[in-house]
């Protein structure tokens, strides 16, 4: 090798780098092994990565982590949306304030607590009369979770972050949806099969068409109106999350 080969372009130090980082991952795999923090700032040093770049990127890997989905795609999410809508951000702390600001902002949209398991907390949406009276009558839309069955809160401390995690689950409300947009798709497919047995083909084909299309309108509808529920959910999480972020004292 000639001296040239000592030296490496910005370009080829960083491929060279993460590609030696995928073959390490792939004879590691499965082994369990872990790092301490402090040894990967040391590591990161000798190749000049300052460790504020460190801290900022684990940061970022965690709270990526957080906002991944608790469960695999179904069918149904492809077809007509996720059950399950994630939010999560990392904001700054101490940990109490962010917890206390977090149960005032699910008890003011009527949750209460149904499992406390620690690091994740289960808020459930009472399905009573007294809460259905007082969402009915929120004056100002100002509860925006309704929709949801249930919310699970997942907090980890980095200090000085806390990493959130909000989930609400609005498994119920696709389910009706889905619902709906079945029963449309089917009185309508099925009130054109009928006008079909009483007519001669081709003209028979008019009714079994006209009715698959006035099904799928309904159908359609249905899975817009779902699209609207999930992402007033999603925007009311992030709006959230903005709040603790930015805007909280």
């Amino acid at each position: 090798m000639g001296a040239d080969d000592d030296w490496l372009s910005r370009r080829e130090a960083d491929l060279v780098l993460r590609r030696a980082v995928d073959l390490h991952q792939a004879q590691a795999a499965g082994t369990g092994e872990s790092l301490a923090l402090a040894d990967l700032q040391r590591l990161a040093g000798e190749l000049g990565i300052a460790p504020e770049t460190v801290a900022q990127a684990l940061v970022q890997v965690r709270t990526e982590a957080l906002a991944k989905p608790s469960e695999a795609p179904t069918l149904w999410d492809r077809l007509f949306g996720a059950a399950r809508v994630v939010a999560a951000r990392s904001v700054p702390g101490p940990l109490h304030e962010v917890t206390a600001a977090i149960d005032a902002m699910l008890r003011a949209e009527l949750f209460r607590i149904e499992r406390n398991l620690g690091d994740t907390v289960l808020w459930e949406n009472p399905d009573s009369l007294l809460h259905r009276a007082r969402r009915l009558f929120d004056v100002g839309g100002r509860m925006r979770l309704g929709v949801a069955r249930r919310v699970s809160v997942t907090m980890r401390r980095t200090d000085p972050l806390v990493h959130v995690r909000l989930e609400a689950d609005l498994e119920p409300r696709r389910a009706g949806r889905i619902r709906a947009a079945g029963v449309g798709l089917g009185v309508w497919s099925g009130i054109g099969a009928v006008a079909a047995a009483a007519l001669t083909f081709p003209l028979a084909v008019v009714p079994v068409v006209a009715g698959v299309a006035i099904g799928g309108t309904f159908a359609a509808s249905a899975r817009r109106t779902y699209a609207r529920d999930q992402a007033g959910v999603q925007a009311a999480l992030e709006r959230f999350l903005d709040y603790l972020e930015r805007e909280r004292p």
